[in-house]
């Protein structure tokens, strides 16, 4: 987070008084959003369980108005390069952070950039459980974020057709 402008994360609302310090701001404004249908799951013990995932899921207006918001999900394969988490805010309303942890809670990758989202790849992680965390910048608010997982996920096969009898005549044919 070197290269993060600490004096600009947030701008204050309206609405906040005078003298407020740099981390008060953002706190404010989040104060006046409720809390997202997911909590509480401000630790790893209490995540939010979101199963075995299929496929791509998205969970919008999502709200940061706490320390952390920790999600689990099961991967029912290898991750590929394809598969990744994401998380999109809006970076002026409160820079958020991503990491991902194993089922132990060791701390596998952790993306904290200065843009409007994080990203995590999911490639060569094994099938089986793992947990995400969203969180702010030095303890920063967002009021509003979606989260994106795109697991890895067992391929999906044809049903194996079942031959139907036919009534043609069958020819030999010679080989030239």
């Amino acid at each position: 987070h070197s290269s993060h402008d600490e004096t600009t994360t947030c701008q204050p609302p309206a609405v906040v008084s005078q003298g407020a310090t740099n981390s008060l701001p953002a706190r404010a404004a989040a104060a006046i959003v409720s809390e997202d249908a997911y909590e509480n799951n401000d630790t790893f013990g209490v995540a939010t369980n979101l199963g075995t995932l299929a496929g791509l899921k998205t969970i919008n207006n999502l709200v940061l108005n706490d320390t952390a918001d920790w999600f689990k999900f099961k991967m029912s394969a290898a991750g590929t390069s394809s598969d990744y988490v994401k998380i999109l805010f809006t970076h002026a309303k409160g820079d958020l952070d991503l990491e991902l942890y194993n089922a132990s809670g060791r701390l596998l990758s952790r993306s904290q950039g200065i843009s409007s989202s994080e990203r995590l790849s999911l490639q060569n992680l094994p099938t089986g459980t793992y947990y995400l965390r969203a969180f702010g910048y030095r303890g920063v608010y967002n009021p509003s974020y979606s989260l994106t997982i795109d697991p890895g996920a067992a391929a999906l096969t044809a049903p194996t057709p079942t031959p139907t009898p036919t009534t043609t005549t069958t020819t030999t044919s010679t080989g030239a």
